[in-house]
């Protein structure tokens, strides 16, 4: 039989937490968990879960364990918060539940105390992606502000989408400015930083701390800002990190006005942050009914660029061909592809890509020229292409569609994932076309991954099916369900797989 430190060196840390919810010996195993001195991880969650796992964590007084042992709250290196909810709201249990007890935060003082205990604690989420009310007292959030670590990653969900269920205006911008304490944190050694808001745009607008903690966080390498249905106001190109190598802005971010009408702006914002080397723009950074000549020639180590003007802005004048010939990943719209006329000299300077994803405009060309354009005119210049997502919404002409991938794979010997929406609702011989196409592209040894989306019944997560090559004395392909393939994406629409994701 295994010795406990035998099996204790193999266990994932991890795990931990999800091995105490399912073991029934809870007592043994958290103890276990508790001594084990590389003990880094902990999550806790504040919602739903917290009535089935944290509390019971508290009964077994886990706090007072951290404090009567500090070099334990000294080994933790990440904490998160979450609220649980992505995993079962639309359970009928849920919708039909109007308990006020129903919200209960999770406010503890023992938990505040073992906070300030931890001084090496250096990643912090708080994934708030429902409940509003599901925040944690202002116990925790004076804990972290009061503790002495230095954060190094910050991830900041405030999802406040489904905050009409409290039907208490005031209520919920109570809360909201309580999140002001946000402001007093230490983040002076912060190198990444991601924010994501949703919710009335009247709580939003109260998030004003957001502007406070860009401004303190000068040693930011990593900026991730997106909003999620309404706006949020930031004038974002004020701001300077010296050290800033990957920014990215959501669609949904409203840029101020005086930002985006002067195109020196952008210039001079580019000027001050020469180390980028991943960009992500959205389409709102030029004002309607104009297209100012701005290019990317402040950014010399430029390697990946993600950018959908909807045809406004030609990716030519953007990138010069020196850039282009730079850049490894390029993420651009529908629309942005097809528009050969003015940016066929820069696709052609494209030698060095070797990621490429093709996004849906929000006009939906579902025929076969399309795809058929694409490939002929943009993709076909791209030699060294290692991995391309098209997700294009649904083609018709499947059979023409199959001839194409196979004529893809063919042409891009170094190809070795390939994604997008095709349409695979639809028969090949009698049966669907993708299992057919599949066992072709087992011929295809530096093929990895090949992961076809369904064209129909986009919001329904049966649909999805992730396929891995797998190439056994019968050539078959292996079929994983979301809920297995783990090392998937399956949360973004056509999304890439994790392994193509460029700006994680």
């Amino acid at each position: 039989m295994e010795s406990t430190s035998e099996w204790r060196s193999r266990l994932p840390l991890e795990i931990l937490f999800t091995i105490v919810e399912l073991v029934d010996k809870r007592d043994d195993l958290l103890a276990f968990a508790l001594t084990c001195k590389l003990f880094c991880r902990i999550v806790i969650p504040t919602y739903l879960d917290y009535f089935r796992i944290s509390s019971k964590l508290n009964d077994m007084e886990l706090w007072d364990h951290f404090l009567q042992n500090p070099p334990l709250c000294r080994n933790i290196r990440e904490l998160k918060f979450t609220d649980g909810i992505p995993r079962v709201y639309r359970t009928p249990s849920f919708r039909k539940s109007s308990s006020g007890d129903f919200y209960n935060p999770t406010s503890d003082q023992n938990l505040r105390k073992a906070l300030h205990h931890m001084i090496n604690l250096r990643r912090a989420q708080f994934l708030w992606e429902s409940i509003l009310d599901a925040l944690p007292g202002t116990d925790i959030l004076d804990g972290l502000v009061d503790s002495e670590c230095r954060l190094e990653e910050l991830d900041l969900v405030l999802g406040l989408l489904h905050s009409v269920l409290l039907r208490d205006s005031e209520a919920l911008l109570s809360k909201v400015q309580k999140l002001q304490i946000w402001s007093k944190l230490d983040l002076t050694t912060l190198r990444k930083l991601s924010i994501r808001l949703g919710g009335p745009r009247p709580l939003l607008r109260e998030l004003t701390h957001i502007g406070t903690m860009l401004s303190n966080a000068r040693a930011l390498t990593h900026l991730n800002l997106m909003t999620e249905r309404t706006s949020y106001p930031l004038s974002i190109f004020d701001y300077t990190w010296p050290n800033l190598e990957n920014l990215s802005i959501g669609r949904t971010v409203h840029l101020m006005t005086t930002d985006t009408q002067d195109p020196l702006t952008l210039a001079n914002f580019f000027k001050r942050h020469p180390k980028l080397t991943t960009l992500s723009l959205p389409s709102n950074i030029y004002p309607r009914n104009s297209s100012p000549n701005i290019t990317l020639e402040n950014l010399p180590q430029l390697q990946s660029f993600a950018f959908d003007s909807s045809a406004r802005v030609p990716l030519g004048k953007l990138l010069s061909p020196a850039l282009a010939r730079k850049l490894q990943h390029l993420t651009i719209s529908e629309e942005d592809a097809l528009s050969e006329s003015s940016n066929m000299d820069i696709y052609r300077e494209l030698t060095s890509l070797r990621t490429c994803c093709i996004t849906s405009g929000p006009v939906f060309i579902t025929n076969y020229r399309t795809v058929h354009r694409i490939l002929e005119n943009f993709v076909g210049h791209i030699l060294n292409l290692e991995k391309l997502d098209i997700s294009t919404r649904g083609p018709r002409e499947h059979s023409k569609v199959y001839l194409d991938i196979l004529h893809l794979v063919q042409r891009f010997p170094k190809l070795t994932h390939l994604s997008g929406i095709w349409g695979n609702d639809l028969l090949h011989h009698g049966r669907p076309w993708y299992y057919t196409l599949s066992r072709e592209l087992c011929n295809f040894p530096q093929l990895k991954y090949v992961i076809p989306l369904p064209s129909v019944s986009l919001k329904d997560e049966k649909q999805f099916r992730v396929f891995q090559l797998v190439r056994d004395s019968s050539d078959l392909l292996l079929e994983y369900t979301p809920e297995k393939a783990q090392d998937y994406d399956t949360a973004t629409w056509g999304g890439f797989y994790k392994g193509m994701d460029t700006a994680s």
